[in-house]
């Protein structure tokens, strides 16, 4: 025997490189009780190890009380004599094999002790596990006790269910737990509880379940363009949690500033350039695997944009290099105003510069191109390539705030607009550098915290990641969860042993390092829990009743939580029977709060305990308490005391002996005692509740209970509670209390941190308000090195003074925000508070500040319109002022007029300053509807227009119209003097049609023969002899048969545009040929058609350029200038005081009248200001008419003050040649005169005429009240001087000056007022109809001389 054990305990080569964790070990038992022998490898990884148990060195046979478990373990249950021997284990596999030592099972057969109870004690013991997801363990546990302990299983308190026949638990052996196909929830602490009628033990073990990491989201595949930022997705599961890195081409990726592990696991690329493109893997391991995905990014140029990322169509984020304001294409305004997106944002500027944010303002582009849907900054580092950008999808924004800089670094930033057509042209870039930062140390690295106790944990950090300079001292920080305290301690060494805490609680450290300069970076948060304890206190609130004539009932709540000192396991209940040392004991699990005891006596006295338990073992119990069982068991029946009679009679229960209440905010909490006659059987008890009365609502609950909590109750309100016990007969008499709940509590959470200070509020706009402050929480250099985050809460200060302030809210992650949702012209009070995780501070103090003013966002409100007493001309408005003035009122604007459909230019308008809500408007026509609206003004400008109300004048008399010269307020003119301006106009346009035809005419037949004057004259003579019409003929015959022609040119497609220079005249609105209407000076009434088509006489006018002979290569310019008032390019006077405006009084012959000589050939100048004169020269030959303005009203809106300058104010001029071999280019060059300028005034200088047009706003008032007439240059020719009246005034010859020779449409476009018809209505339509012959006569004369050739000759 000697011998085969030395041959069997001979191992093979390499069998050192294993050992035995556990081995069997020697034990004595009772026969009947269990054995347990241990057998277990230290290496985990042995998965195909077999051990095999030996019985005095022969292999075991196993019979049904005989178990190896999973662990190695032999169990032999129910021990018997046989079962006497040596055990031993082989641990082996493939290549190798181990015998352990021997362990000798000894049998105790003592017959006295087997039958003393003895109290549980572990034999095997359950092990901290780690075990894979999807592994089967098994936890060991076996226990022996007299009597026979009783093996029951808890998981974290609570027990483990295995009566369920498709439970994953199961116990096996004499008592261990086996767990088939892990799960990540079955992670936990687990308990093994034996108990006898002795005692119960407990023995617990931890379990934690690990995972191989696995995806939940891999990386995508996608394409970017340069200068986006992309975030590439990799979220990982797995336990412990898998550290992920990323590989691009199979090159680490190192952390940088554009290069970012963001949310744990996700690559977030900044500012891309082209060299980005590649493939990206995703690694992810942790101890029991690892996995990897990858995806490729495909960087592109900017133009192939072909999604939205930012909230933009792919056009809209088309960007610009920031080099394209600069191109030369780009300097033509007129090319940038056909281009369809928006001109370069300008005045770029930095408002605010910190050391990890700017914040820019810019103004909007000049030119839109239509509304604008955004804007975008780009910003990069100085020498670097990598350009972010920033987008903001409000068209209406000027400011935004850059965040997350580098300290003390240069950035070149720029912005680009956007509209519906895309990205417009970058600004100029503007460079900015963020402001430094102190020298600080950074965060310390490898921070960890272990428990070392119950009370006690070790800290140890490493030196900081970064610091330029010597590190001085640490400061370690930490807290206990339940705490908002924070303590701290200077340690100069890199690690602590932190003692005296409480058992089984959470405490948070986190360390900074000090340098000369003052605290660092704070590290990352750690949370670490001391081990768990024995409970200190016992279990609270506890009752003992008697239920029945056999049983107690026992309830009772944990102990308080601060004492607890761990998880509680379970409660240990013991009993016995008064003045007997004997005690029964049972333990429930940590989830119960109510045990009966049954199996006792009739009418005996019992006293009872309980104590509460952890994994560590059991705390204090609660002193002994008595009860006595009753001595028959109860029911409805009332037993007499005396007598033969044994039953009296059926009763309901008593009233409760108590009943406590306990109020809060929303709910009560109430509590009672059992009847005190205990002779009636109970069944249960209904409490009933009301506001102000009781049993509003009841709930019945059964009799063992003895507390209930009201819910859902109003705070502040008077609650009635009763409370009956009932049975078979019925109801009890109740009892009543009476308790008022609280007010509404507003819990605040526990708030660790000191709120924020220095909050700035600085406003940028009507609508934006810059946000900074400081977190005292923080080290000097603020920066955030956790998850905390900030609330940002801000309200009208008007909101604040009623019941329920308008809060809005928003949150940052940095110590500033941009808030850009404000109201115009509204005072806020700002303030902030810091949140991380649960906890956060109080609200910091308020800042006050006013945003600033805006157009007004609504029009005003109620226009009403009534007439004056006694005077029908004068109507008298009211209105409320705007619902959102955006700022202080400053004016309104009354637009108004007889033609609803008519454009706004059109509308009279009256100006009216300060914040009246009331205003009158005389002179109006009576019996005429008019349309009225009404805009309001601030010092940001004007409002919407109110809705169009409607107002008829009474009827009155047309003699009662006194002119605008009778009263110098009055804005209104006379209709019989617009009619009398309109016919003077209409003969002098005839005039000039008549002259310039007479010159086409002799001009073309001195190209067939002999040139000269007289031929012409006899052909237009006998022309104007054979047309009765030119007599005064009315002509309507003809009007039947021939339609008036819809335009009033003259053989325009015979015409031939003169040479004009390289200047576009769509920008500067002129036209070298001009429109002319004929006049017939001998009735002095306009003969045009187009007068039908309005409801009333229309007074129409056009120009006809007048454009003197020059010789070759003389200087010299003319402009022919089409001026609109929507186009005007001399900015309107300001509405500001009534001094900008002229003075009461005004009157014509106050224009002044200048003429001024010009050393220039044959140069003609037109000069405007807008104090109202207008003057008007031809020079050599041609007439000079200065012509006054008319009156004007004493108050004006300009919007449409125009002209233009040949030689200045357009910037181009245009050359005329005297050459006679050129062919006419127009027929406005042939002048009467020109030949003889031509020839006779080579050395005479030539008259500069300054010409001060008449405003051609609708808002003025029309030419009228008069002309002044300049004296005639030298050499003007008899015929021009004879038109003009010799005392100068037009208006008392009935003549105007020559329309024809005016250069701007729009100053007889002054004329063309709306007037009142009159008794000379329909005349005047008549002679209009002779004009309309008249033109298409001359029509015919200019188609005759088609294919002629014709070339200039001295007229």
């Amino acid at each position: 025997m000697k011998e085969l054990r030395q041959e069997l305990s001979r191992e093979p080569l390499g069998a050192q490189l294993t050992r035995f964790e556990t081995e069997p070990e020697d034990q004595t038992v009772f026969l009947g009780q269990t054995a347990v022998f241990q057998c277990s490898m230290t290496s985990l990884d042995h998965t195909d190890l077999e051990i095999v148990w030996l019985k005095d060195d022969q292999n075991l046979f196993l019979d049904h009380r005989m178990k190896i478990l999973p662990s190695g373990m032999l169990a032999i249950a129910d021990i018997r004599i046989s079962d006497r021997a040596e055990y031993r284990c082989n641990a082996s596999n493939e290549e190798t094999w181990k015998l352990s030592q021997i362990g000798h099972l000894r049998l105790n057969l003592d017959m006295v002790l087997s039958n003393t109870p003895v109290p549980p004690m572990f034999i095997a013991r359950p092990k901290n596990l780690k075990a894979e997801e999807g592994q089967t363990l098994t936890l060991d546990c076996a226990a022996n006790g007299i009597p026979k302990p009783f093996i029951t299983w808890l998981k974290d308190g609570s027990t483990v269910d295995l009566s369920h026949l498709d439970s994953r638990f199961t116990k096996i052996g004499s008592g261990s737990l086996q767990i088939k196909n892990v799960q990540v929830n079955d992670k936990g602490t687990y308990q093994c509880r034996a108990e006898n009628s002795e005692d119960s033990v407990d023995a617990g073990s931890i379990l934690e379940v690990r995972v191989k990491p696995r995806f939940i989201r891999t990386p995508q595949s996608t394409a970017a363009v340069v200068k986006d930022d992309i975030e590439l997705e990799c979220e990982v599961y797995g336990v412990p949690n898998p550290v992920v890195q990323w590989y691009k081409k199979g090159d680490l990726i190192i952390e940088s500033e554009y290069f970012q592990i963001v949310r744990g696991s996700n690559l977030k690329i900044l500012g891309l350039v082209e060299l980005d493109s590649g493939f990206y893997q995703c690694m992810a391991s942790n101890p029991i695997g690892n996995v990897q995905a990858s995806a490729q990014l495909l960087v592109k140029p900017q133009d192939s944009k072909s999604y939205n990322n930012h909230g933009f169509t792919s056009n809209h984020l088309r960007t610009p290099s920031a080099s394209q304001p600069d191109q030369k294409s780009r300097s033509n305004l007129g090319e940038l105003v056909f281009r369809d997106t928006p001109s370069p944002p300008t005045n770029i500027r930095a408002v605010i510069v910190s050391a990890r944010f700017i914040t820019l303002s810019w103004t909007k582009p000049a030119v839109t191109n239509g509304p604008l849907l955004g804007f975008s900054v780009y910003y990069k580092e100085r020498g670097s390539n990598r350009e972010r950008v920033l987008n903001s999808t409000r068209g209406n924004l000027e400011e935004l705030n850059v965040q997350g800089l580098v300290p003390g670094t240069r950035y070149i930033m720029r912005v680009v607009a956007h509209n519906e057509h895309g990205a417009g042209d970058s600004s100029q870039p503007l460079e900015v550098s963020t402001q430094d930062e102190l020298d600080v140390p950074g965060p310390v690295s490898q921070l960890t915290a272990r428990p070392t106790s119950s009370f006690s944990i070790l800290i140890s950090w490493g030196k900081p990641s970064y610091s330029n300079t010597f590190v001085t001292s640490y400061k370690l920080y930490y807290r206990r969860d339940d705490e908002m305290e924070v303590k701290s301690m200077t340690l100069n060494s890199l690690q602590y042993h932190l003692t005296e805490l409480r058992e089984y609680t959470e405490y948070t450290f986190w360390i900074s390092a000090f340098n000369s300069n003052g605290e660092g970076a704070f590290s990352e948060e750690i949370v670490t829990r001391t081990f768990s304890d024995v409970p200190a206190d016992p279990p609270q609130n506890v009752t003992l009743e008697a239920d029945s004539s056999k049983s107690l009932i026992i309830r009772w709540e944990p102990p308080p939580k601060e004492s607890q000192n761990g998880i509680l396991t379970g409660y240990k209940i013991r009993w016995r029977r008064k003045g007997k040392g004997k005690s029964d004991i049972f333990t429930t699990d940590g989830s119960r709060r109510l045990f009966a005891i049954t199996g006792l006596d009739n009418g005996q006295e019992y006293q009872v305990k309980i104590s509460a338990i952890t994994v560590n073992g059991t705390g204090p119990a609660t002193p002994w308490m008595s009860e006595r069982t009753f001595d028959t068991d109860l029911d409805e029946s009332l037993y007499g005391q005396g007598g033969d009679t044994d039953l009296d009679e059926s009763v309901v229960p008593n009233p409760p002996n108590s009943l406590k209440a306990k109020a809060y905010d929303s709910r009560i909490e109430i509590s009672w005692t059992p009847p005190r006659d205990n002779k009636i059987l109970v069944r249960g008890y209904t409490i009933g509740w009301g506001k102000g009365i009781p049993d509003e609502y009841t709930k019945v609950v059964d009799d063992k209970q003895r507390d209930f909590a009201i819910k859902g109750l109003k705070p502040n309100s008077e609650y009635v509670i009763s409370l009956r016990a009932y049975n078979n007969i019925g109801d009890g008499r109740p009892i009543y209390e009476t308790i008022r709940t609280s007010d509404e509590i507003h819990d605040e959470p526990l708030s660790p941190f000191s709120p924020p200070i220095k909050l700035h509020a600085r406003i940028l706009s009507s609508k934006t308000a810059l946000l900074t402050w400081l977190d005292s929480s923080l080290p000097k250099n603020q920066v955030i090195p956790d998850h905390r985050y900030y609330i940002v809460r801000y309200t009208s200060v008007k909101t604040l003074s009623t019941n329920k302030p308008r809060h809005e809210y928003r949150n940052s992650t940095d110590l500033n925000v941009m808030i850009d949702n404000l109201r115009p012209s509204t005072e806020y009070e700002f303030t902030v508070k810091v949140v991380k995780g649960r906890r956060q501070s109080r609200w910091s103090l308020v800042a006050l500040n006013h945003t600033e003013e805006a157009a007004p966002g609504s029009p005003p409100r109620d226009l009403s319109l009534r007439s004056k007493s006694g005077d029908p001309e004068t109507v008298v408005l009211s209105w409320r002022a705007p619902k959102i003035p955006n700022g202080q009122i400053n004016g309104y604007v009354i637009h108004y007029t007889i033609d609803k459909r008519a454009e706004d230019r059109d509308w009279y308008v009256k100006p009216l300053l300060g914040d009246h809500t009331t205003t009158t408007i005389s002179n109006l026509v009576p019996s005429t509807k008019y349309f009225f609206k009404i805009s309001a003004r601030n010092s940001k400008g004007s409002g919407p227009v109110s809705l169009v109300a409607s107002y008829t004048t009474p009827r009155g008399m047309i003699g009662d119209y006194s002119g605008s010269e009778s009263n110098p307020a009055n804005q209104e003119i006379s209709p019989v003097i617009l009619y009398a301006v309109a016919g003077v106009a209409s003969g002098i346009i005839i005039l000039v049609v008549i002259g310039a035809v007479f010159v086409v005419l002799r001009c073309t037949r001195s190209n067939s023969s002999a040139p000269g004057p007289s031929g012409q004259g006899n052909k237009r003579q006998n022309h104007n002899g054979n047309k009765p019409y030119l007599n005064g003929e009315i002509g309507s015959q003809r009007d039947k048969l021939n339609p008036p022609p819809p335009d009033l040119w003259i053989g325009h497609d015979q015409l031939e545009l003169k040479a004009m220079s390289d200047v576009d005249p769509d920008e500067t609105g002129e036209t070298s040929i001009a429109r002319s209407t004929p006049i017939d000076y001998a009735s002095g009434r306009s003969m045009s058609s187009i007068d039908r088509g309005r409801g009333y006489g229309m007074a129409y006018s056009a120009v006809a350029s007048s454009i003197p002979g020059q010789p070759n290569g003389a200087p010299g310019s003319t402009s022919s200038t089409y001026i609109r008032s929507q186009y005007s390019l001399n900015p309107p006077p300001p509405l500001g005081s009534p001094d900008d405006l002229p003075p009461p009084g005004y009157a014509p012959s106050d224009a002044p009248s200048t003429i001024e000589d010009n050393s220039g050939w044959g140069a003609n100048t037109t000069a405007s200001s807008i104090d109202g004169g207008s003057q008007m020269g031809m020079a050599n030959g041609t007439c000079s008419i200065a012509v006054a303005p008319p009156m004007l009203p004493p108050t004006y809106l300009s919007s449409a003050m125009s002209t233009s300058s040949g030689d200045s104010s357009s910037g181009g001029s245009r050359q005329s040649s005297s050459n006679h071999s050129q062919p006419m280019k127009s027929f406005s060059h042939i002048i009467p005169g020109a030949n003889h300028q031509h020839h006779h005034h080579h050395h005479q200088p030539q008259p500069k005429n300054i010409v001060r047009p008449q405003p051609t706003s609708p808002f003025k008032r029309p030419l009228l009240s008069g002309f002044a007439s300049s004296s005639s240059p030298p050499g003007s020719s008899d015929s021009c001087s004879s038109k003009a009246d010799p005392d100068g005034t037009p208006m008392h010859s009935g003549q105007l000056p020559a329309l024809g020779l005016i250069r701007s449409p729009d100053i007889l476009n002054s004329l063309s007022h709306q007037i009142t018809p009159s008794l000379s209505t329909e005349e005047l339509r008549e002679e209009m109809k002779n004009l309309e012959g008249l033109m298409k006569d001359l029509n015919t004369i200019s188609k005759s001389s088609q294919g002629t050739n014709i070339h200039r000759y001295p007229c």
